[in-house]
C-alpha cells in the first residue's frame, strides 16, 4: 500500500523514501494542486448549497431531514407561521397615572401620593422615576411627553 492510497495525493510519508528523494515534477505538482483545489471547491459548494437549502427551508417554515442512506432531504412537517408581536400592555400603575395626567389637575406630589396609595406594591422610587422620565421624550413610558404648567399641574404636551 502506498502513501497515495492511504493519505492522499499531496501528502508524503517519510517512510516512502523513493518518492521523497525523487520528488514530483512541476507538472505533477500542478496537477495535484488542481485536483486538491477541485476537491476543496466541491466541499465548499456542498456546504454552501446545504446552507442555502437550510435558509430556504427556514423561510418556507418547513422542517427537513437529510436521510443518511439516500442523502436526500425529506420534508417532515410544516410549521405554523408565527403571529406578529403585539405591543405589551402597560402596567396597571402606569395606566392609572395616564388617567390622572389626562385630567390635567394634579401636581407631581399629588400624582405620586395617589399612585402610592392605590398601588403600594410598586416601589416608590419607580413612580418618581416614571414621572421624571415622562418629561424626556427618550425615556417616557406614557407614549407622550409630559409638561408642567405654571401652577405646577402636570399634563400631556399638545
Amino acid at each position: 500500500m502506498t502513501t497515495n492510497e492511504t493519505v492522499g495525493p499531496m501528502l508524503k510519508s517519510k517512510a516512502n523514501t523513493d518518492e521523497a528523494k525523487s520528488g514530483l515534477t512541476a507538472q505533477a505538482k500542478q496537477a495535484a494542486l488542481k485536483d486538491m483545489f477541485a476537491v476543496n471547491q466541491k466541499l465548499v459548494d456542498v456546504k454552501h448549497s446545504k446552507r442555502v437549502s437550510n435558509k430556504q427551508a427556514d423561510s418556507a417554515k418547513t422542517v427537513t431531514k437529510t436521510s443518511k442512506s439516500t442523502g436526500k432531504e425529506e420534508i417532515i412537517a410544516k410549521t405554523a407561521a408565527k403571529a406578529p408581536k403585539t405591543a405589551k400592555a402597560k402596567p396597571l400603575y402606569i395606566q392609572y397615572l395616564i388617567q390622572l395626567i389626562e385630567e390635567g389637575k394634579y401636581t407631581r406630589k399629588e400624582l405620586y401620593d395617589k399612585t402610592v396609595a392605590k398601588y403600594p406594591e410598586v416601589a416608590k422610587s419607580t413612580i418618581t422615576t416614571r414621572l421624571t422620565d415622562g418629561f424626556n421624550i427618550k425615556y417616557t413610558c406614557f407614549g407622550r411627553l409630559l409638561v408642567k404648567a405654571a401652577d405646577g399641574t402636570i399634563s400631556f404636551a399638545k
